[in-house]
């Protein structure tokens, strides 16, 4: 699966002219074009700091929603699943996080839908 823009070839929607060179600082490039409003109580540390490439590929990825690696153990690369296992609430769940929990932001505390 390609990003729109760059499967498009539309390289100046992101980069100078020629170069390689972004045409807005990288923690503000994305919402140049996605519209997401940060008017949750609580945001994910990657959204709230513009690091949207922490968890998504800006040209393309082999996996849903451009993200940099396998959904079901996505979000154990930053949360160490062991500290997540000691919740009880966690026992036996076989779903993806998002199932529960929203990966950019939410009312409520950690981030839950």
């Amino acid at each position: 699966m390609m990003h729109g823009p760059y499967a498009a070839k539309l390289c100046v929607g992101c980069h100078e002219r020629g170069t390689n060179m972004l045409i807005l600082p990288v923690e503000k490039l994305c919402l140049n074009c996605h519209a997401i409003q940060m008017d949750k109580k609580y945001i994910h540390g990657p959204i709230a700091s513009g690091g949207c490439r922490v968890c998504h590929e800006p040209h393309g990825s082999s996996f849903p929603f451009l993200l940099v690696s396998e959904a079901q153990k996505f979000c154990f690369y930053c949360h160490k699943e062991k500290d997540v296992a000691r919740n009880g609430v966690h026992t036996g769940i076989t779903e993806r996080c998002t199932g529960c929990h929203d990966a950019h932001m939410s009312n409520k505390l950690y981030l839950l839908k």
